[in-house]
């Protein structure tokens, strides 16, 4: 009898010895995870997943930015060759019209020898004339477009010009 009582276990040892049931209510409890993580709560748990959203957000708005330069550049590129292509339209429009005011000076300079000759009457004078004329001002006004179109360029190319709103 003295080796039973021997053998069968203190209930006192037993209790100290037993693990404690584990708590399944929380994945952080104290008995699953090491002693530098006991302190880690849900509030750093959400804390960290705010960061991380914060990071996305900004990592978001770094490439919202980016897209927005680029399309800056590209608009700033396709306005350039827009007006590269407006100048080289007028330059095509200029010389059409330079001919066209030769062509109506001289025939005005033909009229007018044709009137003092006696030849023609004087209203076929003042019509070379007037056309002469609408000639002269379409070419001033192709000369006044094409020079727009030189400070538009200069401007598209960023040649520090101020406008009015953003003062002198």
């Amino acid at each position: 009898t003295g080796a039973k009582v021997f053998f069968t276990p203190d209930p006192k040892a037993t209790k100290s010895a037993q693990r404690p049931p584990k708590k399944t209510s929380s994945p952080f409890s104290s008995t699953i995870l090491p002693p530098y993580f006991q302190k880690l709560t849900f509030s750093r748990i959400d804390y960290f997943n705010q960061l991380k959203r914060q990071v996305d957000i900004e990592r978001s708005q770094a490439e919202q930015a980016r897209l927005d330069y680029q399309l800056g550049v590209f608009n700033a590129l396709r306005e350039v060759e827009d007006l590269k292509a407006e100048l080289r339209t007028l330059d095509d429009q200029l010389a059409i019209v330079n001919r066209r005011v030769e062509a109506a000076l001289h025939a005005q300079f033909l009229s007018q020898r044709r009137y003092d000759q006696g030849v023609t009457s004087y209203l076929e004078y003042l019509e070379s004339q007037r056309q002469a004329f609408d000639a002269e001002l379409e070419q001033q006004q192709v000369k006044a477009q094409r020079l727009k179109a030189y400070v538009n360029l200069y401007k598209a190319l960023g040649g520090g010009w101020l406008d009015e709103s953003e003062g002198r």
